[in-house]
């Protein structure tokens, strides 16, 4: 599934952690670093202390290369 798919379920519940968490986990994999660190900071908002939103945030900052930050969400 695209991330385009989950940005339109955001126009039915745009309170669901879970969404933010698929949008960044989409940008992840597209190499878009950026946007999912920005889609992990709003599903951290919605839900915090969520796991899922550590391991992403942990595998963005290995690929930037702040592996203390990676270590910190790990």
């Amino acid at each position: 599934i695209s991330s385009e798919t989950y940005e339109a379920a955001l126009s039915h519940n745009e309170k669901y952690h879970r969404i933010y968490q698929h949008i960044a986990w989409c940008h992840f994999q597209q190499g878009n670093i950026i946007e999912a660190m920005e889609y992990v900071g709003k599903a951290d908002m919605r839900s915090r202390e969520n796991p899922d939103n550590f391991y992403i945030k942990g595998r963005c900052y290995l690929i930037m290369q702040k592996n203390r930050e990676a270590f910190d969400c790990f």
